[in-house]
């Protein structure tokens, strides 16, 4: 083990000294040739492989570990692996396989937030929204209410803008409303979509809950207004 240990220091002064890099290097792969399983080794190697770029190198380690140590790994690592294999794939344009590796790591742990927002960014190049918002709202459970808000908001403009689907887009900002109910801006938007689908009476209690919020008396006569040329 003697090579590990030297190859570890030298990765760590690599972080302040970039010629270390190289005999990090050296070390590991003299570990490896002398025992090609030994798991830190394969660790320490991989993450080395993985920052500086060799990316053919750092998925034939990683892929290595999930052969001879997944068992004994914890939940927590796999899907790191898993989520570094699938940044990999993405790095060498294999989009197919980075999101296979991408699911996996979600299998193991399903709100992994930086392999959902790999996913979104994948999913979006592709254009497929309903996986963007089934990962949005993924990360949106067990979030605090303020970034939740704010999730559910883009869930409700992706459902209007990208979908059109007005419908879907209302629900979301109904969710997002209920959680701050005196946004002004979410009101407004609830308000615009059921209008434009002809909800009349949902339309007139939103219109109340926005002008009993108005100070501006010339704004809330306007807003009365509305509500009954609507009622009319």
């Amino acid at each position: 083990r003697l090579y590990f240990r030297l190859a570890r220091t030298a990765d760590a002064l690599a972080l302040e000294a970039a010629d270390k890099r190289d005999k990090a290097l050296k070390y590991y792969k003299l570990a490896y040739d002398l025992d090609s399983t030994h798991l830190p080794t394969l660790v320490g190697r991989a993450s080395l492989l993985y920052r500086i770029e060799d990316w053919d190198g750092a998925f034939k380690i990683y892929q290595t570990i999930l052969v001879h140590h997944r068992e004994s790994q914890k939940k927590d690592d796999i899907v790191e692996i898993f989520f570094r294999l699938g940044n990999i794939k993405m790095k060498l344009g294999e989009r197919k396989k980075a999101l296979n590796m991408y699911e996996k790591a979600l299998e193991e742990q399903p709100h992994h937030r930086p392999t959902l927002e790999a996913v979104m960014a994948l999913q979006t190049q592709q254009g497929d929204f309903e996986a963007v918002i089934t990962a949005k709202r993924s990360i949106a459970e067990g979030t605090e209410p303020v970034e939740k808000f704010k999730i559910l908001d883009e869930i409700g403009d992706l459902y209007k803008e990208r979908l059109q689907n007005p419908q879907k887009a209302i629900v979301a900002y109904a969710e997002a409303l209920a959680l701050e109910p005196k946004n002004h801006v979410m009101l407004h938007k609830v308000l615009e979509l059921y209008t434009e689908t002809r909800q009349w009476k949902k339309a007139i209690d939103i219109l109340i809950r926005v002008t009993d919020l108005e100070k501006d008396k010339v704004r809330r006569a306007k807003y009365f207004y509305t509500a009954a040329v609507i009622e009319r």
